[in-house]
């Protein structure tokens, strides 16, 4: 008898073997990794098969065959080792990497690159370490090659899936481009009072990203995969939680998704920025550039599909659009919802959602107020939209929906929708005793006594509308606070991470080296030279800077001083307003500390002093206390700093 035909995941590289030639064609997934892919025949198509796929159904069906045999043998020799099991955690770092996806949809480009190089997304780290210096010339990338898919025809009211995950269960549209181009956007722009403040903070934003949010289109994401993390998630009778089984679903089912849509084509000079911004690499021979990359961890990458269009995702998934390109189909699912709103996230599940809950806890829960209709809702709940658009005469329509699984649910949704609304308005009451309150709270007062709560078959849904402030200078004053309050607290979360990469840099000196940096680089004769800022230059990704230094030579000689103006952004702390060269960052050096007379200690005092997890290292001393980075200087007291 002929040899059978083989066939590999592209994933995990295990080998099937076909009986005959059926499931050509035909997705379906990996028994060894799960992940779903094409089968394709071999060059030589003339032998033979052996095992049997005619019981396999397409890949939207594919969950029902978790075992192997279904699939005929594996090649155990010819698949990629399982990894080494990993440490008991929380599962922060899985939630990292399905933030940072998903922020680039809250963000878009701009706010993407932005937040991430002040660590609001996960990844500040790196960023940080990587930031070129700012007269650094961007580095040349060849234009990437892109797909071109046969365009897609979306409804005015369909909710945009393309370049999504075909079974994504979580999916929001941001509109930016309507938003941007709307009456009030450019009315807080050309503000007097609010309008330098926020073209400020895009100016900000935009020095670290490689377009700015006039130039988006639209933004939608995708994340697959969430019925299965519910599952496990949903605590059972017990009340507990299976924590690594949460985290091993999470990394192995969610899909998180992202797609940027532009208005205009991506540049070269954009790709230049992009390969300056993150590393470059291929992936089944396309151009991609890393998002995020860490050991044990799936990989994100940022893939551009077209001339206006860039995906963020996990490694699996880009492959999938390498290799099929957009699997965009219609979704019934999501047709409850009208996608034609300027911002809308809709959740959709392939069954109703039940919360197990006790005899006990039910009784509970229906005594109190508008909690009975929601318990008849559980376990019938199938999807859920809110979504937000500006009207033509300036308000803002906020708009919920719901579908069931049958008519008898739609009706408790509309009875919970009606109480919820009832104690809304009976809130607002008090609050109305006060003139100045009474007349803020107007525009909302008005738009819950004029709102709707219908219900259709199997659907229901909540519509109001509301007046915006037409007092530009009312609206200025609620924003500012807010926009003042969001820049400050990123400049201290950039602040942190520039500290926290600056340890990790010592310890990586350290574990090279054994000890800790010594607090200055000195002459034959013990004279202070150059910072231990210098000395750890080569662990923050800046070896060039650190050849260019004259080691034996003082910090202010003519050709050391030359190098203060190239400090590191690293050693900069966006909070205060320094001079260029000059740092806040100072290593603690008497006291309690890693330090003792200027020398590193033995690990042995360090372990007496409590270790270093409670040993102050490098503090952010406050404006005051600044020095030129490249001096020598001690610092002898962590008491009344900045941090």
């Amino acid at each position: 008898m002929s040899a059978p035909i083989e066939v590999h995941c592209p994933e995990c590289q295990a080998t099937l073997k076909l009986k005959n030639t059926d499931a050509v064609g035909r997705r379906v997934p990996c028994p060894k990794c799960s992940q779903p892919f094409v089968i394709e025949l071999p060059a030589d198509d003339g032998l033979e098969v052996l095992d049997d796929f005619d019981d396999f159904d397409d890949f939207d069906d594919f969950d029902e065959f978790d075992e192997a045999e279904d699939f005929g043998d594996i090649d155990e020799a010819s698949a990629k080792p399982k990894p080494a099991a990993k440490k008991k955690s929380s599962g922060k770092k899985v939630w990292i990497i399905v933030g940072s996806v998903l922020g680039v949809g809250i963000l878009g480009v701009g706010g993407y690159f932005g937040a991430l190089a002040m660590g609001w997304l996960g990844g500040g780290d790196a960023m940080v370490a990587q930031r070129p210096n700012v007269e650094d010339p961007p580095p040349a990338v060849a234009a990437v090659e892109v797909a071109k898919p046969p365009p897609v025809e979306i409804g005015p009211d369909e909710l945009d899936t393309r370049w999504l995950p075909p079974d994504a269960q979580v999916v929001a549209s941001i509109n930016l481009g309507r938003i941007w181009d709307g009456s009030l956007a450019q009315q807080s722009l050309n503000d007097p009072t609010l309008g330098p403040q926020l073209k400020l903070m895009l100016d900000e934003m935009k020095k670290e990203t490689i377009l700015g949010l006039d130039e988006i289109s639209k933004i939608t994401v995708g994340v697959s995969g969430v019925s299965d993390v519910l599952k496990v998630a949903v605590p059972v009778a017990s009340g507990q939680l299976d924590k690594d089984a949460i985290e091993k679903a999470t990394m192995e089912k969610l899909i998180p998704t992202v797609v940027l849509h532009l208005r205009e084509s991506v540049t070269p000079a954009q790709l230049s920025v992009m390969g300056q911004k993150m590393k470059t690499t291929s992936l089944d021979d396309k151009p991609v550039f890393v998002f995020h990359e860490e050991p044990g961890e799936p990989r994100v990458f940022a893939y551009q599909v077209d001339d206006k269009t860039v995906v963020f995702s996990v490694e699996r998934f880009i492959k999938q659009l390498i290799a099929t390109g957009d699997p965009y189909t219609p979704r019934p699912d999501l047709a409850f919802v009208d996608g034609g709103q300027d911002f809308v996230v809709a959740v959709t599940l392939p069954e109703p959602l039940t919360i197990p809950l006790t005899p006990g806890e039910s009784e509970a829960f229906a005594q109190m107020p508008g909690m009975q209709s929601l318990l008849d809702l559980n376990g019938k709940l199938k999807g859920l939209g809110i979504g937000m658009k500006t009207l033509e005469d300036g308000s803002m329509a906020l708009r919920l929906q719901g579908l069931s699984s049958d008519e008898a649910g739609s009706m408790s949704g509309k009875l919970a929708l009606e109480e919820a609304l009832k104690l809304g308005q009976q809130l607002l009451v008090p609050l109305k005793q006060n003139t100045f309150i009474a007349e803020q709270i107007k525009p909302l007062e008005d738009g819950l006594n004029g709102s709707k709560v219908t219900q259709t078959g199997p659907e229901f849904g909540f519509l109001a509308s509301f007046k915006m402030p037409k007092d530009q200078n009312l609206l200025a004053g609620m924003l500012l606070p807010m926009i003042q309050q969001s820049r400050d607290a990123g400049q201290a979360i950039e602040c942190m991470n520039n500290l926290r990469q600056i340890g990790v840099a010592m310890h990586n000196y350290k574990a090279t080296l054994r000890s800790f940096p010594a607090a200055a680089i000195t002459s034959k004769d013990g004279k202070p030279l150059l910072s231990w800022r210098v000395l750890i230059l080569p662990y923050i990704e800046q070896e060039v800077l650190y050849d260019k230094f004259k080691l034996d030579e003082p910090w202010d000689s003519p050709t050391n001083k030359a190098l203060i103006p190239l400090i590191p952004k690293t050693y900069v702390c966006p909070i205060g307003k320094l001079e260029n060269g000059m740092t806040s960052y100072r290593l603690i050096t008497q006291g309690k500390s890693a330090y003792k007379d200027g020398k590193p200690v033995s690990a042995g005092a360090l372990t007496a002093e409590g270790g270093a997890a409670v040993v102050p290292l490098v503090v952010d001393a406050g404006d005051e206390h600044a020095v030129p980075w490249t001096a020598p200087e001690t610092f002898d007291s962590a008491d009344g700093i900045r941090s």
